[in-house]
């Protein structure tokens, strides 16, 4: 019995190098499978350190798949060469390439298998496949690590706000920098990244020649990014952009500088001038001299003893802030610490400064006496309905009481919190006065009103202005208008009560107006429409918002032409 079953069993082997093997056994062992299977009762072994393939089987089967394999091997052997070449591993991330884009292009191009530092070392790249693919491959790689050996990386070390102006619009800065410089590769951080490491990698002598372009660069940005806000009262800022814009233009031409004024109806007084030192000085200069030319601007001092700054100054700036901002914008400056004057100096229109000067004596002769001092808290999108248009609210709030009412500033981190000061009496009152009102707003209604529907389009034209205005000065109370088409009358408001009531007012304000407005029509010839118009319609925009005006051009047909 155990005669026969040694005669029924046989062992052959089948020489084939070992990294022959996986094409022999094929992709999920397909190629051995179809092979062997018309030998199902063949046994055939592979082992990585042996140079052949052992074959165990029946003998008749055994021959047949001998030859089969033999056949297999003979055809490989033929047409499949390996070749093998030393790299630095530090060049691997780029030789494989952003998610293995670089070495997949050249496995696809070249039709061969590139192992890259398995099992053979750490610094050996493996290339298997047929002769012309593998010297095709070959070359390539070589050819990238001898680029790479003559490359270098650099990091810069250069302040994210330069980065816009160094890649410009749509990259196109960035990419006239490469192409200066042989198409060096350079990398800002990711979005998000806080470092201020830019980095570039190339040919040894073009990272340098653009790393010492990009300094030069951002050294020429820094003296034309030379910043500071000039604070000019609001009431003057017509004046200094002049009629159409004259007035301001000439000063930025001749000065080269960026001149930026706040938006209509921001409270915000300060412009903001950039560009180089002595130019961003010679503007402000201009700008000044117009305001003092049209105001009765003063310097005045008052003695106040250093005891009494912090509290005068109050939480956070606020105090102060709410008294200058009370007095048009006046200017109160403090002694620094390290000094020894007691002197404060205040700088305004004459009027504003002898009104700011009189707060500070109440507030003083208040301070020593008692002051008291509580916190409401307000969400900060019901501030405004709070303060009321042009400071009315809070203004009659402060006269009724006695008390100095501060809300949060752009500064402050809590935007909720409502500081008021002044004596208990005073600040009770205030405060209970403050919280009636912060809890009608919190209880939301509905309302409607009736407007014409000619005056609809006003109010909901660029993207809803108007109504985003009035949203945010009476509590963020919503609005909604008939759409477009819908020939209804009827306005929904949901807010606040008194939010309500306050936008409805605004509202029927605003058609009041616009039934005393005349409509008059102004031939331009259709050529001249969108130079007039401007990029965006920006020139249009800008004479609208100047004047107060609106400006219908005809409306353009599927094909872009004016269809009156």
């Amino acid at each position: 019995m155990v005669y026969k079953k040694a005669n029924s069993v046989r062992s052959e082997y089948v020489n084939a190098p070992s990294w022959l093997h996986k094409y022999i056994i094929g992709r999920k062992g397909e190629e051995i499978r179809r092979i062997t299977q018309n030998f199902p009762k063949v046994h055939v072994e592979f082992t990585d350190k042996d140079e052949r393939i052992k074959i165990e089987g029946p003998p008749e089967e055994v021959d047949e798949a001998q030859k089969a394999l033999e056949a297999k091997v003979q055809d490989l052997v033929s047409r499949l060469v390996y070749d093998e070449i030393t790299v630095d591993p530090k060049f691997y991330k780029h030789i494989i390439g952003k998610s293995g884009a670089n070495v997949n292009r050249l496995k696809e191009e070249a039709g061969v298998t590139i192992n890259i530092g398995e099992k053979i070392g750490d610094n050996v790249i493996r290339i298997e496949g047929d002769r012309a693919g593998v010297a095709k491959a070959k070359k390539e790689l070589e050819d990238m690590v001898h680029k790479l050996e003559n490359e270098k990386e650099k990091d810069l070390i250069i302040e994210q706000h330069y980065y816009k102006s160094i890649i410009g619009a749509k990259g196109e800065k960035i990419r006239e920098i490469r192409e200066k410089f042989n198409q060096v590769q350079i990398t800002f951080p990711n979005v998000g990244d806080k470092r201020d490491v830019v980095t570039i990698r190339g040919p040894r002598e073009d990272v340098d020649k653009c790393s010492q372009y990009l300094l030069k660069l951002v050294k020429e940005l820094s003296e034309n990014s030379f910043k500071i806000e000039v604070p000019i009262y609001k009431q003057f800022h017509k004046f200094i952009i002049g009629k159409r814009g004259a007035n301001i233009q000439k000063i930025r031409d001749e000065t080269q500088t960026k001149i930026e004024l706040p938006a209509e109806g921001v409270e915000n007084d300060v412009i903001t001038i950039t560009g180089k030192k002595e130019n961003v000085e010679e503007a402000r200069k201009r700008i000044q001299k117009i305001q003092n030319e049209l105001a009765n601007i003063v310097t005045e001092e008052m003695s106040i003893p250093p005891r009494l700054y912090h509290s005068l100054i109050g939480p956070r700036g606020k105090l102060i802030n709410s008294i200058m901002e009370e007095c048009g914008g006046v200017n109160i400056k403090f002694p620094s610490a390290e000094s020894n004057s007691d002197n404060v100096v205040i700088r305004g229109p004459k009027d504003d400064v002898e009104k700011a000067k009189q707060l500070l004596n109440d507030l003083i002769n208040e301070k020593q006496h008692t002051e008291h001092c509580v916190e409401v808290r307000a969400k900060a999108k019901h501030h405004r309905y709070l303060i009321g248009r042009n400071g009315a609210k809070i203004r009659k709030l402060r006269e009724s009481t006695g008390a100095r009412i501060m809300f949060p500033s752009d500064k402050d981190e809590d935007k909720e919190v409502i500081t008021i000061i002044g004596t208990k009496e005073a600040v009770e009152k205030a405060k209970a006065e403050l919280e009636s009102s912060i809890a009608d707003m919190d209880n939301i209604t509905q309302a409607e009103m009736k407007v014409d529907p000619k005056h609809h389009r006003h109010f909901v034209a660029r993207r809803g202005e108007v109504l985003s205005q009035i949203a945010e000065q009476f509590g963020d109370v919503r609005i909604s208008f008939p759409r477009s088409g819908n020939p209804s009358d009827k306005v929904t408001l949901i807010g606040a009560k008194d939010c309500i009531e306050g936008a409805k007012a605004r509202i029927q304000e605003i058609v009041d107006e616009l039934e005393s407005m005349v409509t008059i029509e102004c031939i331009i010839p259709q050529k001249h429409h969108r130079s007039v118009m401007g990029a965006k319609g920006k020139h249009v925009q800008s004479i609208t918002s100047e004047f107060d005006v609106q400006i219908k051009f005809p409306d353009r047909d599927t094909q872009g032409r004016f269809v009156y």
